[in-house]
């Protein structure tokens, strides 16, 4: 499946995204996949450049975040979105915002587009790594950085960008941490529940006092029962899994 990753300029648009209506069985062309894998893994892409169909509803559940949820290595059906949509009923609509790799620059840009462009009854997002950021590198192509891939980077500009950060972590903490709280502040303005949960516990402890003073519940977190096709990702059972929970607190509210 071909990223959304085009011109320079045209990759500040919203949604962060892949190329709009297509369907692929790779969610990109060096995706690993599993011989002993015994399932077919559809991807399809609405006309957002977002994972799955959608159709408008009464009521919208929008759910944010990486990989995981977006579904790397399950098919369209199996994601934890899906299915959580699937048993909330007919009168409701999923949207998938989610992008693999991304971190919460990403996912807040993303948040921010849907809360401009549709009416959100509930938001579920499931945050990653705050160490994922976009940069520019010297192609003039932006891409996304994971610190425990330097292969992403050239390595001159990794090994910069490493010490850069890890001198500057607070202060992109705190940014990012602001950066959170205005998405909540846009939910509470809205009228929007909000579920959230950050899978990396450090921060998602940081976080804990701006969620009781924003009222945002807690998503809970994926458990690895078993591996995707790509035998990295969380598969079909642990999506499944993580899908029950939600509903579960999903019907506390």
């Amino acid at each position: 499946m071909k990223d959304y990753l085009q011109e320079y300029a045209d990759l500040y648009s919203l949604p962060f995204s892949y190329r709009p209506n297509q369907t692929a069985i790779r969610s990109r062309e060096n995706e690993y996949i599993d011989k002993n894998y015994k399932k077919n893994v559809t991807y399809t892409i609405n006309e957002y450049g977002l994972r799955g169909s959608y159709l408008a509803s009464k009521k919208l559940i929008v759910y944010a975040g990486c990989s995981m949820t977006f579904g790397i290595g399950v098919d369209d059906d199996e994601t934890y979105p899906s299915l959580v949509t699937k048993q909330l009923g007919n009168e409701w609509a999923g949207l998938n915002i989610a992008h693999p790799g991304t971190g919460p620059d990403v996912q807040m840009a993303n948040i921010t587009w849907a809360i401009d462009n549709f009416k959100i009854d509930k938001l579920c997002w499931y945050m990653s790594d705050p160490h994922r950021q976009i940069i520019i590198p010297e192609e003039n192509v932006i891409s996304l950085y994971v610190p425990v891939d330097t292969n992403i980077l050239p390595p001159k500009l990794a090994k910069r960008f490493i010490e850069i950060n890890t001198k500057l972590e607070e202060t992109w903490w705190y940014k990012t941490y602001w950066n959170i709280q205005t998405i909540f502040s846009l939910c509470k303005a809205k009228k929007i529940e909000l579920y959230m949960t950050c899978w990396q516990g450090e921060y998602d402890y940081k976080l804990q006092k701006l969620k009781k003073q924003y009222n945002v519940k807690e998503l809970g977190n994926m458990r690895n029962i078993d591996l995707a096709r790509d035998a990295l990702h969380p598969g079909p059972k642990s999506q499944a899994d993580f899908a029950r929970r939600i509903l579960g607190v999903l019907d506390e509210t």
